[in-house]
């Protein structure tokens, strides 16, 4: 599998799976204790979820966008 974060805690159904369950009612420190994750990190996949869907869960790139002192050659 080609898996770009491979020291992540939580794969893109993982996520999925946090989100589902705190729809369905359980709270967000328990299912976050349930995945082995800060409460803080299960809620950064919930907020995402609602701004922009399925497809916010997905893996991204965490190389900055910018790089202030990049050389050009």
């Amino acid at each position: 599998m080609n898996n770009q974060h491979q020291n992540a805690r939580l794969t893109v159904y993982g996520r999925g799976q946090i989100v589902a369950r705190v729809a369905a009612g359980q709270s967000a420190a328990e299912v976050a204790q349930a995945f082995g994750v800060p409460v803080c990190t299960g809620r950064k996949w919930l907020a995402r979820f609602r701004e922009r869907g399925p497809a916010a869960l997905q893996s991204r790139s965490s190389a900055p966008c910018r790089v202030s002192a990049r050389l050009t050659f």
